[in-house]
C-alpha cells in the first residue's frame, strides 16, 4: 500500500513536470495548478543556485518518503504539501516582497526629496531613486521612469504604477503630486514628510509585532499539536493507532480534528493580524 502511494506521488509529480513544461512550450494558459508548480520549482531552484528539475526531484523524494514511513498519515501530509506548496511559496514571497520595498520607500523618498532639493526635476529625481535602490523599489521607480520616457504625463505614470505593498504613505505622494504638478508647490517637502509618516508607521508595527508575538507562536504550537499527537499514538500505541486508522469513523474524526485544528489556528492569524 505504501509503495504503490509512493509510486503515485512520483507519477503525480512527474505529470506536474511534463505538464508545467507542456505550459510553458504552447504559451496556453491551461494547466494553472502545474504552470503555479512550475513557478515554484523555478524560484525556488534559483533561491538554492540549482535547476527546476532538481527541485521536481527532491519534492517527489521528500513525499514518497513521508508516506512510506508514515503510511495513511503520510499520504495524507504528502497530498496536503503537494496541493498547498506552491500557494504557501506565494505568499512568503509575496510578503518577502512587499516587507522589503516597505523598509526600502522611506530612503527612496529621503532620496527623491534631496534630488528635488538639488534643483532636478520630477522625472530625473526618480530616475536616481531607480538607479540607487535594489530590487523591489529600484524596478519599480524604473517602471515609472520607463513610462514617462515612453510619452506619458508624470502624473499619469505616477498615478498607473502599481506598488508592491499598497501604503497609504505612497498613494498620498501621488495624490500631492498630481496637485502641485498642476498648480505648482514644493514637493521636496512632501516626499521628505512622506518618508517620515512612513518611519513612524514601522517603529509602531515593529512595536506591535514585539507585543503579538507570544500569541503568534502558539498559534502555530497549536497547530502541529494534532501531528504530533498522532505520530506520538503510532509510535507508543501502534493497537490504539491501528484501531483510529482501520476504519472509516476514525477517519473521519482525523479529519475532523484538523478541519477544526485549521480553522483556530485562521481565527488566531486573523485576530493577530495588525493593520497599521
Amino acid at each position: 500500500m505504501t509503495l504503490v502511494a509512493s509510486l503515485l506521488v512520483v507519477a503525480g509529480s512527474s505529470l506536474c513536470f511534463g505538464a508545467t513544461r507542456l505550459q510553458r512550450s504552447s504559451g496556453g494558459k491551461r494547466f494553472v495548478f502545474w504552470r503555479s508548480w512550475l513557478v515554484f520549482a523555478t524560484d525556488f531552484g534559483q533561491s538554492l543556485g540549482v535547476s527546476s528539475q532538481a527541485v521536481f526531484v527532491g519534492v517527489a523524494l521528500a513525499l514518497s518518503t513521508i508516506v512510506l514511513m508514515w503510511g495513511g498519515i503520510g499520504l495524507l501530509l504528502a497530498s496536503l504539501a503537494f496541493v498547498g506548496l506552491p500557494r504557501l511559496w506565494f505568499r512568503l514571497s509575496t510578503k518577502r516582497r512587499q516587507e522589503q520595498f516597505t523598509e526600502q520607500l522611506p530612503s527612496a523618498f529621503d532620496t527623491l526629496a534631496a534630488s528635488l532639493a538639488a534643483g532636478q526635476s520630477l522625472p530625473q529625481a526618480l530616475a536616481a531613486v531607480a538607479d540607487r535602490f535594489a530590487a523591489p523599489c529600484g524596478p519599480f521607480f524604473s517602471g515609472i521612469v520607463e513610462r514617462i520616457k515612453w510619452g506619458e504625463p508624470t502624473a499619469v505614470a505616477l498615478r498607473q504604477a502599481k506598488p508592491p505593498a499598497p501604503l497609504v504613505a505612497w498613494f498620498s505622494f501621488v495624490g500631492a503630486a498630481e496637485t502641485l504638478l498642476s498648480a505648482g508647490g514644493n514637493l521636496s517637502d512632501v516626499a521628505r514628510q512622506s518618508a517620515q509618516a512612513l518611519r513612524r508607521r514601522q517603529r509602531a508595527l515593529r512595536r506591535l509585532q514585539t507585543l503579538t508575538a507570544q500569541g503568534r507562536y502558539q498559534a502555530w504550537i497549536v497547530a502541529a499539536l494534532p501531528l504530533f499527537l498522532v505520530l506520538a499514538l503510532r509510535t507508543l500505541e501502534p493497537g490504539l493507532y491501528a484501531t483510529l486508522t482501520g476504519s472509516l469513523t476514525g477517519w473521519l474524526l482525523l479529519a475532523l480534528a484538523f478541519l477544526l485544528d485549521a480553522v483556530a489556528v485562521w481565527l488566531m492569524q486573523r485576530i493577530l493580524a495588525l493593520d497599521v
